[in-house]
């Protein structure tokens, strides 16, 4: 199927270079910039390290329970998961931040988006479980909301 701006690409469906890009299972997608219209709250991070003093990915948890309070009514559709790297200069204003949400202004870096369908009304809070079983490898990422 093409794509809204006319671009086709069909003739990389099945192949080996875009694969590594295709999450190969419907209920999680790589999310296009513009994608995401609004959060129903304010991101907050659910995994938080530091790469100068850990040893290595397997000191980090694979499964984090997260909730997030709903600011207004909202249908919500899917669960987005993105990460922030944050360069020390030194001093606080001479820090770097590279992020990868959806809202942020476009990356060469992508995001996922989990697909959950539920309604919130403001007030709710939402809770949901994210478990990475191969950290550098988001298509082994499963997320849930709570049942």
């Amino acid at each position: 199927m093409p794509l809204p701006d006319g671009l086709d690409f069909r003739v990389l469906q099945d192949s080996a270079i875009a694969e590594p890009f295709m999450a190969g299972r419907p209920e999680q997608l790589w999310l296009r910039p513009g994608a995401v219209q609004a959060t129903i709250g304010s991101p907050e991070p659910v995994l938080e390290f530091d790469v100068l003093t850990m040893k290595d990915n397997e000191e980090l948890v694979a499964t984090h329970w997260a909730e997030r309070t709903a600011t207004s009514d909202a249908l919500v559709d899917g669960i987005a998961v993105w990460f922030e790297a944050v360069f020390d200069g030194g001093t606080a204003d001479e820090e770097t931040t590279l992020t990868t949400s959806p809202l942020a202004p476009l990356t060469s870096w992508g995001n996922r988006m989990f697909r959950a369908e539920t309604g919130v009304r403001a007030g709710d809070t939402m809770s949901y479980f994210l478990h990475m079983e191969n950290l550098v490898d988001a298509s082994t990422w499963q997320v849930g909301l709570e049942s």
